[in-house]
């Protein structure tokens, strides 16, 4: 398995290609993204107001943490909190690598019965 690590002064993480159990844990990262409508249990909402916090909790943090395999002033686990508090420069490099690592999770899901 390909792996690449990003560094950033004191912080480090190791990120790889997925795994089926790697991507399983980022579906279930997802899942934290939303939460049971208070007024009607058979909907879902975001759990963030905050736009920018939702795309974060939905897209971001799952990606990004699903394929860490190592690192170096994180805590462990990384919850999503610390990790919104973690500098851009680092998180911009951390991205970069996961998706030439799992360029399948940029792909838009697409409806089998159109293609």
């Amino acid at each position: 398995m390909r792996s690449e690590t990003v560094e950033h002064g004191e912080l480090s993480v190791t990120v790889s290609e997925a795994t089926a159990l790697m991507g399983m844990r980022r579906q279930l990262l997802r899942e934290g993204a939303f939460e049971a409508d208070k007024q009607d249990a058979q909907k879902r909402t975001p759990t963030y107001p905050d736009e920018a916090q939702q795309i974060m909790r939905l897209i971001v943090y799952p990606d990004y943490v699903a394929c860490m395999t190592a690192s170096v002033g994180l805590p462990d686990p990384v919850t999503f909190e610390a990790f919104c508090e973690l500098p851009d420069a680092f998180l911009t490099r951390w991205g970069i690598a996961v998706y030439q690592l799992n360029p399948h999770w940029l792909d838009l899901p697409v409806d089998p019965k159109k293609v």
